[in-house]
């Protein structure tokens, strides 16, 4: 799943956009009434509208919000267990989900960041007899000599086999 918009205008319509939105309409509205030489008791409104949209881009920038988001949409879609999954022509596993960098003795190192039971779950499918054949997507890194994601993934699979 992407989490990048696919038109340039949908962006416009993300909570963070809209709750910046709302702040500058919050802070144009309070100097407004801060010209019209309103004190911050008679432009009670606008004030609240500004430290309403401070607040509210402060609670769904935590953490907290995101992990409950992301649990919300995941109870949606339980894992299923290797003995339920049915038989298949082949397992692919989605790259997309390593990332490389080079220590500072010149050696490499893979991390994950972000989905990473694929590699893990696929494994699984295959040892249990899913299907015949595993195939590891993955593109390039950022960092020159690396394997691509795809083969790094083979290699470790050859090594956890």
């Amino acid at each position: 799943m992407t989490l990048v918009p696919t038109r340039w205008w949908a962006s416009l319509f993300m909570p963070s956009c809209l709750l910046l939105l709302a702040l500058a309409i919050g802070i144009a509205w309070c100097l407004w009434a801060w010209r019209r030489g309103r004190t911050a008791r008679q432009a009670r409104l606008p004030v609240a509208w500004t430290i309403g949209g401070v607040l509210l881009l402060y609670l769904t920038s935590t953490p907290a919000v995101a992990r409950w988001a992301a649990l919300t949409l995941e109870r949606q879609h339980p894992p299923v267990a290797v003995e339920r999954l049915p038989a298949a022509d082949a397992i692919v596993v989605l790259g997309g989900a390593m990332h490389a960098m080079r220590r500072p003795d010149g050696s490499l190192c893979f991390f994950s960041r972000g989905a990473s039971d694929r590699f893990e779950a696929g494994l699984a499918a295959f040892q249990a007899g899913r299907a015949p054949i595993i195939v590891f997507g993955g593109g390039e890194t950022d960092v020159d000599g690396a394997p691509t994601e795809g083969e790094w993934n083979r290699q470790r699979r050859r090594r956890e086999s």
